[in-house]
């Protein structure tokens, strides 16, 4: 049987290692540059975070519950702890959404962390408004 390498998905597709999401992205902006596809053509990501969270235990008197998302298998380096909290997670959604063509992004939170949500909607409709 074929041998499969191990960045090759289940279905077949392939991505190169990238040392992070902001390489993956620039990769892909630079391919639509070269393929004169800017303006033709959109991401759409599916973070499937959901997968990979955690629920931070709440300390006494908090009336919001945290959540924390666990990064490291997203990394290529397991080994590693990558961990962020829903504010990262919020900030670094943003700074895609404005600095590449996403106009999709799906299962980026844990389904009850409905707060992280809410903020990443309202800084993006912050941005419209500017």
């Amino acid at each position: 049987p074929p041998v499969k390498p191990p960045n090759a998905g289940k279905l077949g597709g392939y991505a190169p290692f990238c040392e992070n999401m902001d390489a993956v992205f620039n990769s892909l902006k630079t391919s639509m540059i070269e393929a004169e596809l800017v303006g033709k053509a959109v991401l759409s990501v599916n973070m499937g975070v959901s997968a990979y969270s955690s629920i931070i235990e709440a300390e006494e008197g908090d009336e919001e519950v945290q959540f924390q998302y666990e990064l490291s298998k997203f990394s290529g380096e397991e080994a590693v702890k990558i961990l962020k909290n829903s504010g990262e997670m919020v900030d670094d959604y943003y700074d895609w959404l404005v600095n590449y063509p996403i106009v999709g992004l799906e299962d980026a939170f844990e389904k009850k962390d409905a707060s992280s949500i809410i903020a990443l909607k309202e800084k993006i409709e912050s941005e419209i408004e500017r």
